[in-house]
Formats: structure tokens, sequence, C-alpha cells
């Protein structure tokens, strides 16, 4: 006869986790803990047992206890209580030699002596009840507790799925637990405590461990076999360590078939754990939002690694672009040299005008004009090389800087930054918005954190791609189902509302309003059926111009007054000195006031920029998510339906009791008939499950090792000069320093250098003595994962107190 054994523990009601074995003779044994309880046992009473020890008794009806006898078809149907027998843990390694932080608490195990034993009848095939032992030498804990029973805080496919997802957008996994048990309404209906996330987000990278870097090129090889046109490139050191790897997806490349005329790419930081320089490329779409062609990421910043990302970049879009914009790197600026040759490179004019206060005495910033003359100089986009010079000199005459350094080499390498060298590029304009790769910068950090894994970061990436490409759906959508005010009843303003994307439209629309109310002319003259008007401007004043308008910086702030402009009427061309359509690729005011004087009611094709216009990319395709290795997309999808699915039938009887029951009754039957369905998988190890969560899994073969940690060249922020950190710290309040007792400005209790002796006498404290908190490894704190258990272990999670936006590293 065979026989199954099932011990029971303090978790008697619950049958959602139920494991056993498949009925051939071995015992049935659970992992629920016996939790010894202090609180009152609300669902339990006690008696004296025969040899005068308390004994505890589940306080519910005869009718759901085991009957000895009760015969069952299958073992499965038989078990309906949740039982645990203490096994032995596995000898603990020494506290003190481990270096790992002793626990103050452990569950307490009582070899609980309560069972039920099922045996097989040989004849009949049917399982039965044969021993029934119902007393518990513990108490009972009470149903208000049972949710932080181990079993129940046991993480389901939602919370793990929260957890992962979250950490994707810089949310830990303790505010991930604080947002899921307010949608939920009370954290008893989360599984899981906040350690129990934290514990889970530490596992998944556990999962990963040595394996990260061939993961990776598994997972994205992998994908490049799944989707069209990716493009996934990878070099290893002599070590055979990943040192570079560049990709880029099919929305990505029909982004920069739009609009990669202007290309910028920058170094970031602080978005993995082996502190490889993010290389992000970036350009403008046509709602002027930046958007990312690629990426790529160093361990090394040198000559040799920038030449292979940007040769990996020509070789996947298959062309160069017009002009590009970095900063003054010397590295990249030979790379960019070697490789785009069919390319201009030109220096971030905003980080350039950045450094102003840190090269300029602060007195003749605050007491002189210089800083508005230097700026209306370095601007200007209507004076060419020739005037640029000889006002540059005149400027620094005027102001005794032309002995300054910094303005030498600025000078020197003038044709690399002045728009007065680039005036005859065509979109030359764009340069003139803000840094594009600070604002390509600013929004991945709200992605990406620096304990990253390689695949914590490619899911943080593949987030931030998500929400980029979801606000050009929201501008595609604003610009097809709104219609925006009219400033004039002039026919091709309505026209140039029906092309542009409605962010494009208010520029062209204020240089419409200008054309009819600011601009004029004296004389006309005809040469040869090209018609040559002397426009002039008057500033009125009297438009309320939008920030989208502004933020371009359409004029310098040295404005002209009179412009000539060619119109022909014969094939509708028109061209003006301003040069307005050449740098941003929309007509200025006094094109369009010449096209009202001929009676043209609509912008000629020539001159509406395809880059743009409306619906370039495809909704459906931006949308569209890809394969990594073992996700399965679809699966996902529709687990994602049926959720909200679920949702929106719980919203939509939240008010009706009676009918809100009945749907649960409906979903417990239907769970239930799922579980007798249900085939018991093999059993897998806990890496393996986590990887399989992950959509990735170990390598078969690892051929390609993790990054050795970089050193890198900066932090991706701008280095202050020291006139700048004086001025800095002159701003300061003084404060009493609660280390060294001093009146300070430059440091606080925390960041002070200083320690007294027993003496009371100041010591210099020595920097080696303090590890930083970045170079803790927690791959090597666990052996095995069989080898601890989770249920009380603390650890530490960087992402616990980032805010979403403007999160800065704490490091000084």
């Amino acid at each position: 006869m065979t026989t199954g054994i099932l011990h029971l523990g303090m978790e008697e009601n619950s049958s959602e986790n139920l494991h056993h074995q498949d009925g051939k003779g071995k015992q049935v044994e659970d992992g629920a803990s016996n939790n010894m309880s202090t609180s009152e046992s609300f669902y339990s009473f006690e008696a004296d047992s025969p040899g005068g020890s308390k004994l505890f008794y589940p306080n519910i009806p005869d009718i759901e206890k085991p009957i000895v006898g009760t015969q069952f078809p299958t073992l499965e149907d038989g078990i309906q209580i949740r039982a645990y027998k203490p096994v032995p843990s596995k000898s603990k390694i020494d506290e003190v030699t481990s270096g790992q932080k002793p626990r103050k608490v452990s569950i307490q195990k009582t070899d609980c002596k309560a069972k039920v034993i099922f045996s097989l009848d040989s004849v009949s095939k049917m399982w039965f009840v044969r021993t029934f032992e119902e007393g518990h030498n513990h108490e009972l804990v009470p149903p208000s507790y049972s949710h932080l029973l181990k079993d129940n805080r046991e993480l389901g496919f939602i919370e793990q799925d929260f957890v992962r997802k979250l950490g994707t957008s810089k949310i830990g996994a303790t505010k991930a637990h604080q947002v899921l048990s307010t949608l939920r309404g009370s954290h008893q209906f989360v599984k899981g405590t906040t350690v129990d996330f934290k514990n889970y987000s530490r596992d998944l990278n556990l999962a990963i461990g040595e394996n990260d870097a061939q993961m990776l090129v598994d997972s994205m090889e992998e994908r490049a076999r799944h989707s069209n046109d990716f493009t996934f490139k990878y070099h290893v050191d002599d070590g055979g360590e990943l040192s570079r790897f560049f990709w880029a997806d099919q929305v990505a490349k029909l982004n920069y078939q739009e609009f990669g005329e202007i290309m910028s790419f920058d170094a970031t930081y602080d978005t993995n754990k082996y502190d490889m320089a993010f290389v992000p490329f970036t350009g403008i779409d046509n709602h002027r939002n930046c958007v990312t062609f690629g990426a790529g990421m160093l361990a090394k910043e040198d000559i040799p690694s920038y030449t292979w990302l940007l040769q990996s970049f020509v070789e996947a879009f298959k062309t160069q672009p017009k002009i590009v914009v970095s900063d003054q790197d010397p590295a990249m600026k030979q790379a960019v040299k070697d490789v785009f040759t069919e390319s201009k490179h030109r220096l971030c004019m905003w980080h350039i005008t950045t450094k102003l206060p840190s090269k300029v005495p602060s007195k003749m910033l605050d007491e002189t004009n210089f800083r508005s003359d230097f700026h209306k100089l370095v601007w200007n986009i209507y004076m060419g090389p020739i005037q640029f010079e000889r006002k540059w000199y005149q400027l620094m005459k005027d102001y005794p800087m032309k002995e300054t350094k910094w303005f030498d080499y600025m000078y020197q390498i003038r044709e690399s930054w002045i728009p007065a060298y680039f005036k005859n590029t065509d979109m030359c304009g764009l340069m003139r918005t803000s840094s594009l790769s600070e604002s390509e910068n600013s929004f991945f950090s709200k992605f990406q954190h620096r304990g990253h894994t390689l695949i914590n970061f490619m899911f943080s990436f593949d987030s931030a791609m998500q929400k980029q490409r979801y606000n050009q759906e929201i501008l595609d959508h604003q610009t097809m189902n709104t219609n925006p005010k009219y400033k004039t009843p002039l026919n091709i303003e309505r026209h140039a509302a029906k092309v542009y994307t409605r962010k494009i439209f208010f520029l062209v629309q204020h240089e419409i309003f200008e054309s009819a109310f600011s601009c004029s002319h004296q004389s006309v003259e005809n040469e040869e059926g090209v018609l040559i008007y002397k426009v002039k401007e008057n500033c009125i004043g009297t438009q309320d111009v939008k920030k989208e308008v502004k933020e371009i910086q359409l004029y310098s702030t040295e404005r002209l007054k009179e412009f000539t402009v060619l119109f022909n009427k014969t094939d509708v061309d028109v061209v003006c000195t301003c040069e307005h359509f050449s740098r941003l690729g929309v007509l200025c005011r006094h094109a369009f006031y010449v096209l009202k004087l001929n009676g043209i009611q609509e912008i000629p094709d020539k001159f509406i920029k395809r880059r743009w216009t409306r619906n370039l990319i495809p909704a459906d395709l931006r949308q569209k998510k890809y394969n990594y290795s073992e996700t399965n997309v679809v699966v996902e999808s529709l687990a994602n339906e049926a959720i909200s699915i679920v949702d929106f039938c719980v919203r939509s009887l939240i008010n009706n009791e009676d009918d809100l029951k009945k749907f649960v009754e409906d979903i417990r039957d239907l769970k239930a008939d799922i579980d007798k369905k249900t085939v018991v998988e093999e059993p897998m190890d806990k890496r393996s499950r986590l990887q399989k969560r992950l959509g990735v899994k170990a390598p078969k073969i690892k051929k390609v090792l993790n990054p050795r940690k970089a050193t890198r060249k900066g932090r991706g922020k701008r280095i202050k000069g020291v006139v700048e950190k004086a001025k800095e710290i002159l701003r300061k309040k003084e404060i009493t320093c609660g280390r060294c007792g001093k009146k300070t400005k430059d440091h606080d209790r925390r960041t002070c250098k200083e320690l007294k002796n027993v003496n009371g006498d100041l010591i210099d404290e020595e920097d080696d003595e303090f590890e930083d908190d970045d170079d803790f490894e927690d791959d090597d704190d666990f052996e095995d994962d069989d080898d601890f258990e989770d249920d009380d272990i603390e650890v530490e999670d960087p992402d616990d107190d980032m805010e979403e936006d403007g999160f800065e590293d704490d490091e000084d």
C-alpha cells in the first residue's frame, strides 16, 4: 500500500499554494513554517494532551476536517489542508568569519506532529485518509496575521512583474511595495512584505551574476533573429571581457532616416554597475523633441573605442549626418574626423557658454555688460566670418580678456562652434536649441541607475524608448485631433495647420502673423521676371509669443531691420537674405509677406520640409515590442489583457456587493477548474525560475565575460573651475560642523575629514579607512541560493529614496 503523509502546519485553511509528490510512496511534505505566535489565537482552542502539554486545535467545523477512511480519486483531491515538518537546516557559516550580518531573530520550529496520512488502496486505486492528528504543539496564527506567513508572502506573478517593471523606471522595491499596497487598498492584499520585495529584486540580480555580459549578447542576438532590421555589434578585449557594444532598432533607423540631418552624441555615466559610458545618439523629431537614433556602451573613452562606435553607427545607418554635435572631448573629436568624413563637426555651444562664469571674474559679469555683449556676438545668426572676427577683436579689446587663455583657445577653434561659420549649412538652426545631449541625458536619468546590471540597463533603456515613443504618439494625436486658434484671416495660415505638426505650426504661425502686421516695403524692382522686394520690419510687439517659439531663438538679439526678398512668380520661388528657411526649414515672415502680396494662398510644396510634417513614423511600428530570448510577447500581452479584464469587472461591480460577490465566486470556480487541469511542470531551481522571469537564460557556453569596472573621464557633469567653486562657497550659509566643531561653508559632519581622539584633539582621518558603498558586490555575499532563507534578510535597496525626477547621487 502506498502512503502519503501530510504534516499540518499553522496555515491549515490555505489551499492556494499546495505542493505534493506524485503519490508513489513518498511523504507529502511542504514548506510552511511553524512560527510561534505570542498574540491571542482567534481561531484555535487549546486542550491538555495525555502527557500534560498544551495542544492547539483549529476552530473550524468538523465537516471541513479530514475523516479517517474518506476516499478520493487522486491524492490532489484529498489534500485540502497545509502542513510542514521541519527539515534540519544546513549548518550556518561562522558569522564572524563570513562577514555576514547576524540575524536578530529567526523562525522558531517546533517539530509539530500534526499530520494527515493518505494511503492508496491497491485494489480500488483510490486514495483514503489513513491517519489524522489534529493537535498542534504551538499556538496558531490568527487570520489577521495570516498574510504575514511565509507561504502567503511568496510573491505572485503580479508582484514579481511589478517589482521588475518598476525597476526599469528607477523605482526601487520599497517604493514599489508602497505603490502596489496603495493601489490594492491595504498591505494585507499584497503578497509579500517590503523585505520580500527587496529580496526578490536582489535575487533577480543574483540570477544574472557573472553571466551578465553573455546573457546580454545572447539576448540581443536573439532579438536580432526575431526583429526586422535590428543591429547589434559588440567587441571584447584581450581578456574576453565585454568592452564595447552598439545597438539600434527599426524605429531608431526610421527616425534617423527622417530626422538625421543633425545628430548629437555625448557620454553619460551612472547608468550601470560597471561604470561603462553610455553614449546615446540624439536628433530632433518633427515635434522638435529629442529622438534617439541608437546607442552604445564603452568601457574606455579613447580614440579606438569612439572610432569603433562611430563605424558601427555608419554600418548600421549607411549614411552620415550633415552636422555632428559633441562636447570638447579630444577622443570624440578625432573619431568624428576619422569616421564622419562627410559631416561637419560642431561643438555644443550650450556646453561652451555655460563655462563663462568660471572663466570671467564675477565683478566683470555683475558690473559690466560683458555677458550680454558676449552672447550677442556668439549667437548672432546674421554676420559672416569676417564681421565676427572683427567684432570679437573689439570685444576682447573693450574688456581685458584678450590675454585669457580660454578665450584665446576658443577663438582658435571658432570655426567649430560659432554660427557664422555654419550659415550655409542646411538645418544648422537646430543647433540653436539647448543642448540635445543634456536633454537626452536628463531624460534617461529617470530610468537608469548606477547599480544596474547590463540586462537591467537594457530593460530600462527599452522603458525609456517606450516612453519617448509614447510621447510622440500623444503629439501626433494632438496634431490630428485638435484645431489651433488662428491669428489672421489668411488662408495660408490654415494651410500651414494642415501640413505641419502642431509645434511646428506655432513657429510658422508666428512668422505669418508678423508678416501681416510687422512687415512692409517701400519699393519693388523687376529684373528679368524676378521681383526684388526690400522688406522692412517694424517690431510692434503685440503678439503673445508662445514658449515653443521662444525656445528656438529664431533671431539674435541684434536684429536687422531690412531684408531683400526675391520672388519668381512663374515657379513660385521665394528667397530671403535672412536665410531662415535654410537654417530651420520653414519660411520666414519676409517671405510670407511677399507671398501674401502676390496672392499665394498655400505654402508651395518645395518649401514644406518633410521632416516637419505629420505622421512620419507609423504608430503601430512604434508600439511594437520586441522579443528577447525566452520572453513571449504574445503571452505577456494576453496576461496583461486578462488583468485588465478583471480590473474592469471589479471597477464595474464595486458598488454592487451582491454582483461583486457572485463574480468572485465565479472566479474561484474558474480557478479551481484551472487547478484541476494544470499540468505540474518539472521543478526548476530558484535561479532558473528567476532567469525565466527576466526572459533570459543561463548561457551554455560563456565566451563573453562581464566588463571590469571602467575608469571614467568624468561623471557626465560639467567640470567647475576654481572661481566658480569659490563663488558657490561664498553663497552658502556658514554652519558649525558636527564633527570637528569648526565654523565652515565647505563641509558638514558627513563630509568632514577630521576626527577627534579620546582627548578631544583633532586627528586626520585616512581616506582609505572607509570603503565606498559603490564597491560592494552583492554577488559574492551568498554562495548559493539554497544556503540562505529570505524571511528576514535586510538588503540595501539603492532605489528606496529615489524620486522619479531629479534624482542625484549622494556622493559628497
